[in-house]
């Protein structure tokens, strides 16, 4: 599936909410899911919603490297992936957040269909 984006939403925060749910729907099985994957997901938002402080871009490539190749299976790879692909497309989106605290996007209502919110249409 290709979502485009708005110019008015934050890609940063639409990638967070997908990596919280990925961090959530895993099996439990393995440390890189049980504790890599939430730690990943919270670093993501941190960066999207909170401003980086000069950190946030290092704490999530940290978290990718540690968590990347280190699964029971590829789950936490995808995940990985998902925010390296973000951190490539959003540069320099994440570089404002980082610097200078989360753009007006953050404050845009959710567009990805992400299952559990609220409005997520199950039909």
């Amino acid at each position: 599936m290709v979502i485009v984006l708005p110019v008015s939403s934050c890609g940063l925060a639409e990638t967070a909410r997908v990596l919280r749910y990925l961090a959530d729907e895993n099996a439990g099985q393995c440390g890189p899911c049980m504790f890599g994957l939430p730690a990943l997901a919270d670093a993501m938002a941190e960066l999207a919603y909170h401003g980086g402080r000069r950190r946030a871009l290092k704490r999530v490539a940290s978290l990718a490297g540690l968590v990347a190749g280190r699964g029971a299976c590829r789950h936490p790879d995808g995940a990985v992936q998902l925010a390296r692909s973000a951190l490539r497309a959003f540069e320099a989106d994440a570089v404002w957040h980082d610097h200078r605290g989360p753009c007006p996007g953050v404050a845009r209502a959710p567009l990805l269909p992400v299952p559990g919110d609220a409005d997520w249409d199950w039909a």
